[in-house]
Formats: structure tokens, C-alpha cells, sequence
């Protein structure tokens, strides 16, 4: 996959596969040789360029980790199904993704956590309204990734979070 950071390094790993940069995507990288490219990068860098480029240059299964912050525009519960209206650079390129290779997976994760990654220990408490959040830790979100990359029939939209939906407020006052 592409992406070697805080989630998709560790996910290489596991899966024993080698992990791509966007610098090293170049077009005689053998990134390109892959069955299965699992996009895992930050919205920072030319991110819609990124996967425009990916999903237009190959015919491999693309797996696109985004997060479940498309549903911003929602207060309350959502799925898969739910129809989004407020634009966003992640639904941009998800949807630039599925119009250029439809055959492709979308994993919406909740907010990381696990490691160094502690829900509720924010610097500033002030800027965040109260309201409920979800959260996956990182080892389930690897563990969600890899059956999705084993069952290469799947296509379509997946969320992935944990089943409990605490608020800000009850996380914040557990782990600060």
C-alpha cells in the first residue's frame, strides 16, 4: 500500500507487505505490480491528486482508508447508506476514487486511538462541543483491514467503529 505512516506502516507489517510512500509511487516503482493497494494517507500533499493518479494508472483492487468525518453534517446515528450533502475534501475523493475504478473498497475509520494515540487528551477543551464521537483502536482497524483485503469479492462502503458512542465529555474526563 501507500501510505507508511502511524496506521498503514504497522499495517504493512502485518500483512507483510512492503509500504510505498507517495514519493516513491513513481511510475517505474514496483508499487504499481501490486494485486491489492491500500491507500493510507493523510489528506495534507495533493491527496485527491494522489488517488486520482492511483485509481486512473491501475487495474489492482484499491482499498481507500478515509474517516468517518464525511458525516460531520449529521447529529446523530449514520451508516454506510446515509446521503452526504456537505462537501468535503475526503467525500471529494471518495467519490473522484468510485468514478474511476467502482470496483473499489472505501474504509471509513472513527477517530485512531491505541499506542501514543489517547482518546480524551486534548490540549484544548474549549474548542470542542460535546456531542458523541467514535473511536476505533488501531489494532481493530488492522484487524477490520485485513479481512476486508482477504475477502477480495467485497466492494462499496464500510464503516469501521467501535460499538459504544461515548461523548467527547466522558472520554475527556476517563483519559485526561
Amino acid at each position: 500500500g501507500v501510505g507508511c505512516g502511524w496506521l498503514g506502516g504497522e499495517l504493512a507489517l502485518t500483512l507483510g507487505a512492503e509500504c510505498y510512500s507517495r514519493e516513491t509511487t513513481t511510475d517505474e516503482s514496483p508499487f504499481w505490480q501490486n494485486k491489492t493497494i491500500i491507500i493510507a494517507i493523510n489528506t495534507k500533499d495533493n491527496y485527491l491528486k494522489t488517488v486520482q493518479k492511483i485509481a486512473s494508472l491501475t487495474t489492482a483492487r484499491i482499498i481507500l482508508l478515509s474517516s468517518t468525518s464525511v458525516y460531520r453534517e449529521f447529529d446523530g446515528e449514520v451508516d454506510e447508506e446515509s446521503i452526504i450533502t456537505k462537501p468535503s475534501l475526503q467525500k471529494e475523493v471518495e467519490d473522484a476514487l468510485l468514478a474511476l475504478h467502482p470496483q473499489s473498497v472505501i474504509i471509513r475509520l472513527g477517530g485512531l486511538m491505541g499506542d501514543d494515540r489517547i482518546a480524551g487528551r486534548w490540549s484544548n477543551t474549549s474548542s470542542f462541543e460535546d456531542g458523541f464521537v467514535n473511536y476505533i483502536h488501531k489494532a481493530d482497524a488492522i484487524g477490520f483491514i485485513c479481512a476486508v483485503v482477504s475477502k477480495p469479492e467485497l466492494s462499496g462502503i464500510f464503516n469501521a467503529v467501535a460499538p459504544l458512542h461515548p461523548t467527547r465529555e466522558q472520554i475527556h474526563r476517563q483519559n485526561s
